[in-house]
């Protein structure tokens, strides 16, 4: 939206194809600006150009003016993009219809009734639309409550909850409940009857007139989840795939390559997969044959195999937590594990902390859309559109679905 003290013009997108600003990269993750990276505001406080990041430009500043902007990107095929600190990294291919589909809606009017325009638009064309307290969560105050961070246990609840009610806060908030991520089981010395453990602890909380709130990390995956182990789930992110030049045993430490582009630079796992069997290893060779070194067969409890010729290595995107992320596919199951959760166990709080893990996706903010999609999406009917939720990272649509960010 551009504006000025008397009238605002504005556009929206409608689905979450439809991305705003320009595809200025291959991997359409937005570039990040400060303040007045352009110097069009000469006015503009020394204060406020310190450490004033954003992310987006669907609403851009020219020397003309103003321009308003949105895409969609056709992804049919793969690509090789720039994505994740690799040069080389492969975008597969996305069946969504491609360019058909895309829409926007643009509003004028006036400055003050701007974004009551934008909330009307969001309810005729069926966008998120949370209420917090029966309030627009744009204009709810209880959209910025404050809230208690502790790691509440089954069995100290009650005096976390006491200790929020004392503090005059309705949200206590768990910030590492889970032992693994993926499928987000909890801790078993925190909650040892697991989901219905936790349920039993909102329970409590709401009879005190408090909400429970947890952290996560959005489509991380621990290398402990059973999407890693015992056999790994073929949406784990991969960075890019080659062949192996030579039959391999099972207990095999030098693997040969034909290819060792995707896999050269190091990471906090370097883990690669060839069929079923998860591979860790310590370096490559600098120069022809190309070989991965010091394997370590059978990684995180998958089963060690033989392996023929020309078999395909997948190298895996891994995370400096060290974590694994998951394809576009297995991100939108995971987005739905976590509104399972919310669903069984009542929890009226969350961080989609890490949400920058959905562009391993390789479709950048298009990732990171179709996540908080479909986590919405899946969400009960009574629950939709009611639970305070925020975000490491902003963007255009999601700018609906977040209540807030953090």
């Amino acid at each position: 939206m551009v504006r000025d003290r008397q009238d605002a013009i504005g556009i929206q997108a409608l689905n979450v194809k439809t991305l705003g600003g320009y595809p200025l990269r291959e991997n359409d993750i937005e570039e990040e600006f400060s303040a007045d990276d352009i110097g069009w505001y000469p006015h503009l406080p020394e204060a406020l150009k310190k450490g004033q990041g954003f992310r987006g430009d669907t609403a851009r500043p020219t020397s003309f003016g103003s321009v308003l902007q949105a895409f969609t990107r056709d992804r049919s095929r793969s690509r090789v993009i720039s994505n994740w600190g690799h040069d080389r990294y492969i975008a597969p291919a996305y069946l969504d219809a491609g360019v058909m589909g895309r829409g926007i809606a643009l509003f004028a009017g006036p400055e003050s009734l701007a974004l009551k325009t934008i909330g009307a638009i969001e309810l005729s064309e069926g966008l998120p639309h949370p209420l917090i307290d029966g309030v627009w969560g744009k204009e709810a105050r209880g959209a910025t409550a404050s809230y208690l961070i502790m790691d509440f246990s089954e069995a100290n609840v009650d005096r976390a909850i006491e200790m929020t009610r004392r503090a005059g806060l309705k949200y206590l908030y768990h910030s590492s409940p889970f032992a693994t991520w993926g499928h987000f089981q909890l801790k078993p010395p925190l909650f040892p009857n697991g989901w219905t453990g936790f349920r039993i602890c909102v329970e409590k909380a709401r009879s005190a007139g408090i909400s429970i709130g947890f952290h996560t990390l959005s489509n991380f995956i621990t290398p402990t989840d059973p999407y890693v182990t015992p056999v790994p789930d073929a949406g784990l992110a991969v960075i890019g795939s080659t062949e192996l030049s030579g039959d391999i045993g099972s207990d095999t430490t030098e693997i040969s390559l034909s290819d060792p582009y995707f896999f050269s630079k190091g990471s906090a796992l370097n883990t690669v997969r060839i069929g079923e069997e998860l591979i860790r290893f310590s370096t490559l060779t600098t120069a022809a044959p190309w070989r991965l070194l010091q394997c370590q067969r059978g990684a995180w409890g998958t089963r060690a195999a033989a392996h023929s010729v020309e078999t395909t290595v997948d190298r895996l995107l891994d995370h400096p937590y060290k974590a694994f992320h998951a394809d576009a596919r297995l991100s939108i199951e995971i987005a739905r594990k976590i509104a399972d959760f919310c669903n069984r166990t009542g929890a009226r709080q969350l961080s989609f902390d890490g949400l920058e893990g959905n562009w391993a996706s390789g479709h950048g903010q298009y990732g990171r859309t179709l996540f908080t999609e479909a986590w919405e999406r899946a969400l009960d009917p009574e629950l939709r559109g009611t639970l305070i939720n925020d975000a490491s990272n902003p963007g255009h649509f999601n700018w609906h679905t977040n209540t807030r960010m953090n």
